[in-house]
């Protein structure tokens, strides 16, 4: 689970990324329960690979209005 800062309020919001629009596997590393995103046969090269991605907030998290915002890295190796 990752969250984002919230400008100017110094609360953070919890929040999941997901591989599937049903938010069922949890996209990361392969660990602690999350999948990593995986090609078995990629497309020919130089031809762009679009990788979905889905998310949910946390309900009920106790946290001002505000904006919130973060940074994903994704790291890809072929």
């Amino acid at each position: 689970m990752s969250n984002s800062s919230g400008q100017g309020t110094g609360d953070k919001l919890n929040y999941n990324l997901y591989l599937d629009a049903n938010r069922q596997r949890i996209w990361g590393d392969g660990t602690g329960g999350t999948q990593s995103y995986f090609i078995q046969n990629p497309q020919a090269n130089n031809q762009d690979i679009l990788v979905p991605i889905f998310g949910r907030i946390s309900p009920l998290q106790n946290v001002g209005s505000g904006f919130y915002r973060d940074t994903i890295k994704a790291v890809i190796n072929f």
